[in-house]
Order: C-alpha cells, then structure tokens, then sequence
C-alpha cells in the first residue's frame, strides 16, 4: 500500500526547508481556492493542503509526522516479508517428501528428512519476525508519549449499555478502576494491529466503504463530513442511529483522511468507530441532523470523545 504523505499533498521533499514549503502551499492555495477554481473537487484539495501545511510549517508535527512514515514503512516492509516467507512456507508444503533409505540396520535415530529441516527454519523465521513487530509496537508505546498516555473510551462518550463493535463495560468503582486499568494496559502492549475488517474482509487502501457490510442510504439531502486529520491512527467505523444497534454504514479512513456520509434522513447519529494502531473504542456525541442543519463535520480524535462542528 503506498503511502500518502503531507509532502505528497503539498508537492515537495520530505527535506525541504521551511520557505519552499510556504512557496508551494501560497502557489497551490491559488491554483485550487474555491474562489479561484470551479472544479467540483477543489473545496476537497484545499482542505488536504491547507492540513499538509499546517502540519509541515508547524516544527513539532512535522517531526511526528516524519515519525509516523517512518513507522508505516518499516511496518509495510515487515508485512512483505512475513508475506514472502508465508509463501516460501506454501511452496515447500508442495514439494513432494525426499527420505533418505531405510537403512539395514537399526539406527538410534532416523535423519530428519530435508523438507521439514526447511520447514523448521521458515517457521522459526516466522517467529522471529512477529517477535520484531512486537518490539516495535512497545517502542512506539515508549517512545511516543501521546501513545503511551492514552486512555479508553470516556464514560461521558461510551455509556455500558451500549456496545461498541461488542460489548465494553465500564470499569467498577472502587479497587477494581486499578485492576481494569492494568488489564487494559497489557492488552494494548499485546494488540497486533488487524489487517481486516470483522467481517474478514480486507481494509481498502483509501477512505471508503467496507465490503460486505449493509450500506443504508436514506432519501433525504442530510450529510455527515468524517475529518480524521486530527488523529494519527487509521480507523474502523460505523455510523448507528443514536441509542440503534444495528450499523447503518461501515467505513475505513486512512490517519489524516476525511470521508463523506451522503444521503442521510433527518435524525440523531452518532460514529463509533476504532483506532487501529492501538485498539481503543470511542464514541462521538450524539449527531443531530434535522432543518436547516443538513451537514455536519465530526473530527475523531485520539484519546477523547471527537469534536463535532
């Protein structure tokens, strides 16, 4: 999957200096202003670079913007070679077995034929790459301190009774607040981050709609803008009718992707939805779509319930 960077959205280097990046947002800025261009997708494209140049003039996101590519590479490479041994594995399974002779004489311990000598090796490969994947999932929880203190759903946002992607209680009061706490923590260092949606299929490489989930489209001109440029984690979501049980919709959006939910009765909504790299469930508050309010924008957030405007 390649990646999508701020740098590719502003059309410069991942070492430009400061001044060619203001050169390029202030050159961009006039190409695709509403104001300036009639293209239907210009309202889009300025917002990608008005976020692509607030993150890179900014120092600090810049450099954990830098950091989150990083991460997403050695990830991408890691996933190609644990695919690649994942199909050395296959091939060897259908190799036909070579064993060596029966011997005359009894023998303290046959050979170990040479296929499963190969086999052996790939599996102890195998091993050792999902070894390193884990140590990198702690680092990144040590090293970056906004993974590290992040916590779960707010109760004000995720109440008991209402299941996120299934069921999540809330933690009881008194001593046992410590021991959840603890439980969640040594799940978080032990999440393998999914490849799939929970319904097997894969996630798309982009913000779009999952397969194999009902899609309900209403009859009335109402929309819901998803941002996700404030997080750093791509997400699962699913948008319900407030207090429903069943998804009306179920999406992927990339970290620093956005996505649009057209189509839309009047009603109360709310997005439930879960932050890849780590595992957590959040809920937004209630969304509200009713007369003159046709459109509103949710911006999912890490950590805490999302902002709604």
């Amino acid at each position: 999957m390649t990646i999508r960077t701020h740098y590719d959205n502003l059309h410069v280097a991942p070492d430009a200096d400061a001044q060619t990046i203001r050169q390029a947002y202030r050159r961009l800025s006039k190409q695709y202003h509403p104001d300036l261009n009639t293209d239907p997708d210009a309202h889009r494209i300025m917002q990608l670079i008005n976020q692509a140049y607030e993150v890179l003039s900014d120092p600090q996101k810049r450099a954990e913007h830098d950091q989150w590519i990083a991460q997403q590479r050695a990830a991408e490479r890691l996933k190609a070679q644990v695919q690649a041994m994942q199909q050395q594995y296959a091939a060897a399974q259908k190799q036909p077995a070579q064993y060596p002779p029966v011997p005359t004489a009894p023998a303290a311990a046959p050979p170990v034929p040479p296929h499963k000598t190969g086999l052996v090796i790939l599996f102890s490969g195998l091993c050792l790459l999902l070894m390193v994947g884990l140590g990198l999932l702690i680092w990144d929880r040590q090293d970056n301190p906004e993974t590290a203190n992040r916590t779960t759903v707010p109760a004000a946002s995720a109440p008991a009774e209402t299941p996120v992607f299934g069921h999540m209680g809330q933690p009881a009061a008194g001593t046992a607040n410590a021991s959840d706490a603890a439980a969640a923590s040594l799940a978080q260092m032990n999440y393998i981050r999914p490849f799939a949606a929970p319904n097997g299929n894969p996630f798309p490489d982009r913000a779009a709609y999952i397969d194999g989930y009902p899609q309900h489209i209403g009859q009335g001109n109402y929309r819901i803008f998803v941002e996700n440029i404030r997080n750093s984690s791509d997400v699962f979501a699913q948008l319900f009718a407030e207090n429903g049980t069943e998804p009306l919709r179920s999406f992927f959006i990339p970290e620093r992707g956005q996505f649009e939910l057209p189509q839309l009765n009047a009603g109360r909504y709310q997005i439930r939805y879960r932050q890849l790299d780590g595992g957590e469930h959040v809920n937004s508050e209630t969304i509200v779509l009713q007369g003159k309010q046709q459109e509103v924008t949710v911006y999912l957030q890490r950590g805490r319930a999302p902002v709604t405007y």
